[in-house]
């Protein structure tokens, strides 16, 4: 597998210090995925912009799925969920010099039809969420149609924020794993940013699932590995407690490397 560092993409980065946007579905995908690139990057006093995408939950009453999750975090409640994961990402990244936007887009799992809610909604919440289940529509990759605006909003935010940078490279998921947010940034970035993209490995998605074969395929996406910076890495990904034991639970968190796909 060819070495990221050895593309030229990398090496112009590097020369020119040409402004890198890392655009993260959630409070944690860049650090989880791209890390040590990032990190790297960095120490060579290249300028780096994290854009978190989804970084709201809404209002009870909960589906079963959120308080699953909200369980397996430790807290009782969003707000605090969130106000912590947004307070732990700021300080990762503010340690390694890296700027920070939030976009506050709601994340899928906690996203609600336009409806008014009722006595029926308040009885069984599933009815008034766009993704109720989990497993059955957010894990699956299933966009909703009532999601239909929400990539061309995200399209808009990047042209206003990223594309009147000329010279900017933007890295952002490969949608490994096919969660709907991931999915729905990736395409968005796809639409509009083509030649000066690089897709990251979705981690730890990654683990058990490869990049779609169609999307690949359609890029001519090349895979290459980056292998550096994995202790300091692994610091900080244990910066973000509140998610290390939902996401990881017992298993092994790898930071040996990283995989990139670019368009040559």
């Amino acid at each position: 597998m060819n070495n990221f560092k050895n593309t030229e993409i990398y090496k112009t980065i590097i020369k020119h210090k040409l402004p890198c946007f890392f655009v993260s579905p959630h409070l944690d995908d860049a650090i989880f995925s791209a890390g040590g690139l990032l990190y790297e990057l960095s120490k060579r006093n290249v300028p780096i912009t994290v854009i978190n995408v989804f970084t709201k939950a809404s209002n009870p009453p909960y589906t079963v799925s959120i308080k699953k999750f909200l369980k397996s975090c430790g807290y009782k409640n969003a707000y605090d969920l969130y106000n912590d994961r947004i307070e732990e990402d700021t300080e990762v990244l503010n340690k390694i010099g890296v700027k920070v936007i939030n976009l506050d887009f709601v994340d899928a799992l906690w996203r609600q039809k336009k409806t008014i809610k009722n006595i029926i909604t308040n009885l069984i919440p599933e009815f008034n969420y766009i993704y109720p289940i989990y497993r059955t529509s957010i894990a699956k990759g299933k966009i909703s149609k009532n999601d239909k605006g929400l990539e061309k909003s995200l399209e808009n935010k990047f042209q206003k924020i990223i594309l009147k940078n000329k010279k900017a490279i933007v890295f952002g998921p490969a949608g490994i794993g096919n969660h709907t947010d991931h999915l729905i940034v990736r395409n968005a970035l796809s639409e509009n940013i083509k030649d000066s993209i690089v897709y990251w490995a979705d981690y730890p998605y990654a683990e058990h699932s490869q990049v779609d074969k169609k999307f690949s395929s359609s890029l001519n996406l090349s895979k290459f590995t980056f292998k550096s910076n994995s202790k300091k890495k692994m610091e900080l990904v244990l910066g973000y407690k509140s998610q290390i034991s939902a996401i990881f639970g017992n298993n092994k968190i790898d930071t040996s490397k990283e995989i990139f796909f670019k368009t040559i």
